[in-house]
């Protein structure tokens, strides 16, 4: 029986604090159980990126080797949205960039990444740069899909000649994947289109079966 005072107000009662022990271990436990039930449940995020990649019908990849200007960023997201179109839920969209995750959900989602992609990348050097080509085409040979490529930005010049080399293989096994697999499309926002290391990058693409246009 509860002993209580004149008031009829509870009298504390020495082990109290048991209780209050025991309550929070029961929240303890289950805290542990619930986590137990969903820590191997897959976040909403990732269901809807396997569930896009499964209905997609068109892959693209955004690679950008540098900052560009709000005008260059502006024009590059207009073109990429015209190309996806008002559906975006059937296209797979990549960014090749250390600044930002590469998988995005949605396309304005993948219009944010890309846009900080645009406006933070780091200085790395040309080969530094094409690695991350190869490591884009090396998705691409993966898939079937058909593909698109946008380069964006400056090629960062070096005394070295081997990321040449390096580009010349590249490209060859993207030509491979468009006659072979499915078809590519290239598209090169590089800036300044006068720049000699970017001419010299955008010409080791050219005369393949795949398309290359200079926007």
């Amino acid at each position: 029986m509860i002993r209580k005072d004149e008031n009829g107000i509870p009298l504390s009662q020495k082990n109290g604090w048991i209780y209050i022990f025991i309550a929070f271990a029961l929240l303890a436990l289950v805290g542990l159980t619930l986590s137990l039930m969903y820590r191997d449940m897959p976040k909403q995020g990732d269901i809807i990126a396997r569930e896009k990649t499964r209905k997609a019908k068109h892959v693209r990849y955004a690679i950008v080797f540098s900052r560009v200007s709000s005008t260059d960023a502006d024009s590059v997201i207009a073109r990429i949205r015209a190309d996806v179109g008002p559906d975006s839920g059937t296209t797979d969209l990549i960014i090749g960039s250390p600044v930002v995750d590469p998988w995005s959900a949605s396309m304005n989602e993948y219009e944010r990444n890309l846009r900080k992609a645009m406006s933070e990348a780091n200085y790395l050097d040309v080969g530094k740069q094409t690695q991350i080509v190869s490591m884009v085409a090396g998705l691409l040979v993966k898939s079937h899909l058909p593909a698109t490529i946008y380069f964006i930005g400056k090629l960062n010049p070096v005394e070295s000649v081997n990321y040449v080399s390096r580009t010349q293989g590249t490209v060859a096994g993207i030509d491979l994947r468009n006659s072979s697999v499915g078809p590519v499309s290239t598209v090169f926002f590089l800036r300044p289109e006068t720049d000699t290391t970017n001419i010299r990058y955008a010409s080791i693409f050219q005369g393949r079966s795949f398309s290359v246009e200079m926007h």
